[in-house]
């Protein structure tokens, strides 16, 4: 079955469950705009004529390990909300047809806890719930998937310090030697790691010059400029230092 016949499967349906995502593969382009619920898609059902309809359908996925994807914009990540499953239970404790045993004897009480997630999501503005089990989750999916943020997050490459600020241009240098050296992976192309950076960090100019603030470099790199500012009164940052090796 091609793709717009899965497309064609969404129409109407209110859930999308998926049994196994294959984390050998990048995530299609087309993924949000299928779980954003504001794209018109187009679909086509088996010997039939295409159509177009608004996808409606919650999604559901399950998966040994973080799905592979070449979006690394904080519009992807922020779709997704993890439950990560810790403890393993042992074959010897696996109750068979758990769901329907659930169905059958705690449909009230499951409906009741249902209706509270409800009202909660309601009043969150229709929003989940952000559990610190996602956070850190969404924050080991981002290191394994993107190499911009697990530099940004080496406690050993750069620290984050409120008056310090530094060179875009420098910042990124400095990434690239990592990346090759540290990481053993080629680097990002520098806007790619310009509009990765900028999801963490905050813009600002300096002498004139495009910078990051709130972060600095553990170890100065060759050839760069190391620039410590402070913050006036106004939330405009004054250069204080450069030093250069």
């Amino acid at each position: 079955m091609n793709e717009d016949s899965f497309k064609a499967m969404l129409s109407g349906k209110i859930i999308n469950i998926i049994g196994e995502v294959d984390v050998t593969k990048p995530i299609k382009s087309d993924f949000k705009d299928i779980v954003s619920a504001d794209t018109l898609l187009t679909a086509r059902p088996l010997y039939l004529n295409p159509f177009e309809f608004l996808p409606q359908a919650g999604h559901i996925f399950s998966a040994n390990a973080f799905p592979m994807t070449n979006d690394h914009s904080d519009c992807f990540y922020r779709r997704w909300k993890i439950i990560y499953y810790q403890k393993k239970v042992p074959p010897a404790m696996k109750i068979r047809r758990l769901g329907k045993k659930i169905a059958e004897n705690e449909m009230d009480q499951f409906l009741a806890w249902g209706l509270k997630g409800v009202e909660r999501l309601i009043k969150n503005n229709f929003e989940l719930s952000k559990t610190k089990q996602h956070t850190e989750q969404m924050r080991k999916w981002r290191n394994v998937s993107d190499s911009v943020f697990t530099f940004l997050n080496d406690d050993e490459a750069v620290e984050y310090i409120e008056e310090e600020a530094i060179y875009k241009q420098t910042l990124y240098k400095a990434y690239s030697i990592w990346a090759r050296d540290n990481a053993g992976v080629h680097p990002v192309g520098r806007n790619t790691f310009y509009e990765r950076a900028k999801v963490k960090l905050k813009e600002i100019k300096v002498d004139g010059k495009r910078s990051f603030a709130g972060i600095a470099l553990r170890e100065k790199a060759v050839n760069t400029e190391i620039l410590i500012v402070t913050e006036d009164s106004h939330g405009n940052y004054k250069s204080l230092e450069s030093e250069s090796n």
